[in-house]
């Protein structure tokens, strides 16, 4: 009677050990994927993770993979004034094509990142195929180079994504976006003009043709040379997630087409992590903000404070028509010759989450 007590009492346990790939060194990218990995980690999965950012105390049944040798985080990277000058050059369209630049220009470095990474001595193992296991978790952003590890260890693969999908994403899952009323990478809206449906349709195609022959394929010789053999192509290796996990909610990014395969997951990032006290003197101004306040961040990748005195004018002119507060991240000081309106405050660092 007891050991049959004993076996109505026993649950069976699956875990799986699972490969977490995060190639690219963005901070705020990593933070969307960090409650994902610990979800895990407490269900019982055993989780090797190569990122820029490992872990700062160990943590049990997780084992990292240090890639910080190796460049460094993306953090106040793009400066205003140079991606400003540089958009220039689009006659007066710089609205419609003013980003290529900005994209562009990362998804080269992460082209330098992968080379890094493929002739790392930490990256031998993954190449060599060593280790078991039963899936592998794997950023998708603008570099395919880590796909390779999909078709080397022959396993399931999910993707993850901290942003807006990406140009290709759809297509992967088997629905290619339309560009006639899915705004892409432009200012357009949903209800374009026939001249707005055009530069969003060049975007689309400029996008994607652009990342197969300047990056992908690039990355393709990269892993092929270190390996010494033929692989399938990336972009196709992309095709094969069994599903993609996208930081997106369609109440903020529009109602959309989505595949089976395709889920949102926007503000997973915002999970039960303790909130602080506002330290002095946010907490005051925050206390005698009647109307509420607005927090104006350009995110961790820009450096905020490289705006063009122009911009920067034009923006603070139009804050002080509201009667909110304004807390702006801004991480230099501020120039007197700046006139400052009483509703708009200066701040080098926002603790966003303690304020919201």
């Amino acid at each position: 009677m007891k050991i049959f007590i004993l076996f109505l009492i026993v649950t069976s346990v699956e875990s799986y050990k699972i490969l977490c790939l995060f190639p690219y060194p963005g901070k705020s990218h990593y933070m969307v994927f960090e409650p994902i990995l610990d979800e895990l980690i407490n269900r019982g999965h055993h989780l090797t993770v190569v990122s820029f950012f490992p872990a700062t105390i160990p943590l049990p049944n997780r084992r990292d993979v240090s890639l910080q040798h190796l460049a460094p985080p993306n953090v106040e990277v793009l400066d205003l004034k140079e991606i400003y000058l540089k958009t220039q050059k689009y006659f007066g369209l710089e609205n419609y094509f003013g980003h290529m630049s900005i994209v562009t220009s990362l998804a080269k470095s992460n082209l330098l990142i992968c080379e890094r990474i493929i002739n790392s001595d930490v990256f031998e193992e993954f190449l060599a195929g060593k280790g078991e296991y039963d899936l592998i978790l794997i950023e998708h952003f603008n570099s395919d180079c880590l796909l390779s590890l999909v078709h080397i260890y022959n396993v399931p693969s999910i993707g993850l994504i901290s942003s807006s999908m990406m140009p290709w994403t759809m297509a992967r899952a088997g629905a290619p976006d339309n560009p006639a009323y899915i705004p892409g990478m432009t200012s357009v809206h949903r209800k374009m003009t026939f001249f707005e449906r055009l530069i969003n349709t060049f975007t689309l195609h400029f996008y994607n043709t652009w990342f197969e022959y300047a990056i992908w394929r690039e990355e393709q010789k990269i892993i092929e040379k270190k390996l010494k053999r033929k692989l399938p192509r990336l972009s196709d290796l992309g095709k094969n997630s069994s599903a993609v996990l996208v930081n997106t909610h369609f109440s903020i990014n529009g109602i959309r087409e989505l595949t089976p395969s395709l889920i949102e997951i926007g503000g997973i990032h915002l999970h039960n992590r303790t909130i602080r006290e506002l330290n002095e003197p946010l907490r005051t101004l925050v206390e005698n903000a009647e109307e509420g306040f607005i927090i104006f961040s350009f995110g961790s990748l820009v450096k905020g404070s490289s705006l063009p005195r122009k911009q920067m004018k034009a923006i603070i002119n139009a804050f002080a028509r509201l009667p909110q507060t304004i807390f702006w991240k801004w991480e230099d000081d501020i120039s007197d010759a700046i006139k400052i309106p009483k509703n708009v405050k200066f701040e080098k660092w926002l603790p966003q989450y303690d304020l919201l």
